[in-house]
């Protein structure tokens, strides 16, 4: 298990999600920043991968405060 998922597992779950959401709005302003100075149709395109991944780990950590809600109740 990651440092990050033991630390959203743990008592202060919620200040890592927001610690966690923070860097990832903080590394997507820049990364936007960059592309938007111009960058090589690559460069472009490896960028673009990088926001939808920042977007997809955005939902991951959003999505719930509970890790087991998926889980069926006994």
């Amino acid at each position: 298990m990651s440092p990050l998922e033991q630390a959203l597992r743990g008592p202060q779950a919620e200040a890592a999600r927001a610690q966690a959401l923070q860097t990832l709005d903080t590394l997507e302003q820049r990364l936007r920043r960059n592309c938007a100075q111009g960058l090589p149709p690559e460069e472009f395109a490896q960028a673009n991968r990088l926001v939808q991944a920042f977007q997809a780990a955005r939902e991951t950590l959003t999505a719930t405060t509970h890790p087991n809600h998926h889980r069926s109740q006994p």
